[in-house]
C-alpha cells in the first residue's frame, strides 16, 4: 500500500513538471542569455547584454519551449530574447541542451 501511495505521487510529480518547464529559473544551471542575431541549421549566434556575441550550436535534440509548450526550431528568429543551457566551450561557444524563448519577445526583431 505504502509503494502504490509514493508511485502515485511520483507519477504525479513527473506529470506536473511539463507545464512549469518553460520558466527559465526551473532548468538546472546558469543559462547563458542574448538575443538572436541570426540563425543556422545548426546553430544560431547570440547577443548578450553586456554586447559579448555568443555561438550556439544547436544538436539534432535540443529541446526548445516557449510559453508553456515544446516548440521546435523555427521559433528561434532573430529579435527573439532566448535562455540556452548547456554545455559551455568557452566564454563566448557553447552546445545547447535546451532553448527557452522568452515569450515578451516575440515578433521583435533587432534593430539595424
Amino acid at each position: 500500500m505504502k509503494d502504490r501511495i509514493i508511485l502515485s505521487l511520483v507519477t504525479a510529480g513527473l506529470m506536473a513538471a511539463p507545464v512549469f518547464a518553460h520558466d527559465a529559473k526551473l532548468h538546472k544551471g546558469k543559462p547563458v542569455e542574448g538575443t538572436i542575431v541570426n540563425v543556422s541549421p545548426d546553430g544560431m549566434t547570440l547577443k548578450a547584454d553586456d554586447g559579448v556575441s555568443i555561438t550556439v550550436t544547436l544538436p539534432p535534440d535540443v529541446k526548445v519551449e516557449s510559453g508553456d509548450e515544446t516548440a521546435g526550431k523555427e521559433t528561434l528568429v532573430p529579435g527573439r530574447h532566448v535562455s540556452v543551457f548547456g554545455t559551455k566551450l568557452s566564454k563566448d561557444k557553447v552546445v545547447a541542451r535546451e532553448v527557452v524563448v522568452d515569450d515578451d519577445s516575440a515578433g521583435k526583431r533587432t534593430r539595424s
